[in-house]
């Protein structure tokens, strides 16, 4: 097995268990005996011993090999020999107690592990989430103005409409509207009395102008003829 499978298949062993802190460093070069060096932090000594299970189970299923096995019956630090990988499963106190990051430290190795992946898919569901806010933002914006300009154009119309009303000359005011006002309707017979009054007055004198005048026959004609 390959370093890069063996390295990946121990740090998902140890996420499986939940593992915190996991921290892979390159030692070739420092040591001949091993060309990785992986910790990890568990919280108490259950979990030390099944985190040291399962990357041998693991590693084993890959077709790798494990040599040994040490430390298990304390639970504080698990030792797990993979041949070209020697893995550390530590409780936080005995971690930071021998910092074995500042001995391996040199060469970290940049690893993906549950955390990182977690993590990364946090900060893209956020970028996501700031895009569509933006979209959205925007969209209510486009509607915003596409509203207003709705409806600066209706009153824009509206005033349109009022100034040509306003415009129009008094005579060509419908007669119908003027004549249904109230007002107009209780002035019409007082109005209209001095010109039904005139109006009599001439027929009157029509007829009497064309009784005054001589009436002429004609023989076989009985209607008067007027001269």
């Amino acid at each position: 097995m390959d370093i890069r499978t063996l390295q990946a298949t121990i740090v998902e062993a140890l996420d499986d268990i939940k593992a915190r802190d996991i921290m892979v460093f390159d030692s070739t070069g420092t040591s001949q005996e091993f060309d990785r060096v992986i910790l990890a932090t568990a919280d108490v000594a259950r979990q030390t011993n099944a985190m040291a299970m399962n990357v041998v189970d693991k590693v084993k299923e890959a077709g790798g090999r494990i040599v040994s096995v040490e430390g298990g019956r304390t639970g504080e630090w698990v030792l797990v020999d993979c041949v070209d990988a020697v893995v550390h499963i530590m409780q936080p106190a005995v971690r930071q107690y021998y910092n074995l990051e500042e001995l391996w430290g040199q060469k970290k190795v940049k690893v993906l592990t549950a955390a990182d992946r977690a993590k990364a898919k946090a900060a893209a569901a956020a970028r996501k989430a700031v895009t569509d806010a933006k979209a959205l933002i925007e969209k209510v914006r486009v509607a915003n103005v596409g509203r207003v300009a709705a409806k600066k154009a209706l009153v824009e119309k509206s005033l349109k409409v009022a100034a040509r009303k306003m415009a129009k000359p008094a005579r060509l005011v419908p007669m119908k509207k003027a004549l249904a006002k109230p007002a107009v309707k209780a002035a019409l017979p007082v109005a209209v009395k001095p010109v039904v009054k005139k109006a009599a007055a001439k027929k009157a004198a029509v007829k009497k102008s064309l009784a005054n005048k001589p009436v002429l026959t004609k023989p076989g004609v009985n209607k008067p003829v007027l001269k």
